[in-house]
């Protein structure tokens, strides 16, 4: 089966299904992984939100037949990786789910250029301006999770 990577944000409307898309764009033909996300306070069904879909878009991706989901044990379970999108959330994943830890990571540790424990803020209810902000801080953490994963494939996840 191939490896599943789970991004991982509040109501699984903007920055998850941005980072889901992102990444499926970013993996090169033939790549072992699957993407998917999903939110700690989703509902099933939702949409992406308007500007999360245009700013994808933008970028080449595709967010129109997104459908939200909330994080369960299931999902984590099949998951190779889980990244969250802040230290509350990884936090709030860590409380409820314990076995994640050791396969959870914050999305902009794998951004070099990132400080420590930095956060892709949320931006609902912003412009179009912050969810492009928020789009390009996703880009910038995406090639260094994909040369992790390269050079972790195989094997259990661990820090980067």
């Amino acid at each position: 089966m191939v490896p599943l990577i789970l991004f991982v944000c509040s109501g699984n409307t903007c920055r998850s299904p941005m980072a889901e898309a992102l990444f499926r764009l970013a993996l090169r033909p033939g790549a072992p992984w699957r993407a998917a996300s999903a939110g700690l306070a989703a509902h099933a069904g939702g949409r992406a939100c308007a500007e999360a879909v245009q700013a994808v878009a933008e970028a080449g991706g595709d967010l129109k037949g997104h459908s939200s989901q909330p994080v369960t044990e299931a999902l984590l379970r099949e998951a190779y990786a889980v990244i969250a999108m802040t230290p509350a959330q990884a936090d709030q994943l860590i409380q409820r789910f314990p076995s994640v830890r050791d396969r959870l990571f914050l999305l902009r540790a794998f951004d070099p250029s990132s400080p420590l424990h930095a956060a892709v803020d949320d931006p609902f209810c912003g412009s179009i301006a912050d969810y492009r902000r928020c789009r390009d801080l996703i880009c910038e953490a995406l090639p260094g999770l994909l040369t992790y994963l390269d050079r972790n494939a195989g094997e259990t996840a661990r820090s980067p």
